[in-house]
Formats: C-alpha cells, structure tokens, sequence
C-alpha cells in the first residue's frame, strides 16, 4: 500500500451509505468527516466532500504538516439517515510513513462483518476496496 507523509493530499478514498433495506441512499446531508491524529480530534483538519452518485461519498485533505512520522491518522464519518443519527464510523486508518500502512487496522472481511452487525448503515464500497487491495498488490513486491 502507498505510504503517506505530513504534507501530502490524501488522495480521494470513498465510503457508501445504505439505508434499512440495503440499498444506496443519500444523507440527509452531506456528511461529517472529522480527522483524527493519535486518536484525538484535530478539528483543524479540513476534509473536502463530494457526492457523485446515489449513497455514494467521496473524500481528500491534506495531511498537516505538522504532524509526525508513526502518528496514527483516522478518518471518521457520521450522517443522518431518514432522521437517524448514526454514530461516527472509521472510513480508513493509516500510520505516516510507514512500512505497515494501511487503510485501516481492520481486514476488509472484518469490517463487513462489523458494518452488518450495525445495520451496514456505513460501508466502504466495492470500488474503494479494490482500489486499496490493488495498492497493496502494486507497491509490496
């Protein structure tokens, strides 16, 4: 998987909502995305939003520069749904610059079965997933 330093663009990564039948569904509004680093709130952090198709979002920001080598970046996402308040979920996790980056701590099995257990209110689409395994295919030899 690419590695990541303070300075650079986090290239635009998705996340899909679904609603209570499973099928894509827009927020009411365009949800919040909040980053965090080492696990604390960095309310500094502007994250750009879009929303290019039906219960689909995408998302970028720069990484602070200030921030270290080996500090933990998270992304969360919260959104309402049909007047439901979902909690903040982790769309993607990774270490700056280093050897074990990831996009989140998580196997992408392991996330499904969570987001199934929550209702998959809030779910990595399928493209995003390939995306990441094909970014980990190309940069470990």
């Amino acid at each position: 998987m690419r590695l990541f330093s303070p300075g650079e663009t986090f290239p635009p990564a998705r996340f899909g909502i679904s609603g209570a039948t499973g099928a894509a569904t827009n927020a009411d509004a365009t949800p919040t995305l909040a980053v965090y680093r080492n696990g604390v709130l960095d309310g500094a952090v502007s994250v750009t939003v879009a929303n290019p198709a039906t219960g689909e979002y995408s998302f970028t920001f720069v990484i602070p520069g200030g921030y270290a080598l080996g500090d933990v970046v998270s992304v969360r996402a919260a959104a309402t749904v049909a007047g439901i308040v979902l909690a903040p979920q982790e769309v993607v996790s990774f270490r700056l610059d280093s050897k074990v980056a990831t996009r989140s701590s998580q196997t992408l099995a392991e996330i499904r079965n969570d987001l199934e257990r929550v209702g998959g209110m809030l779910a990595l689409t399928k493209e995003s997933a390939e995306a990441t395994e094909s970014q980990t295919a190309n940069t470990n030899p």
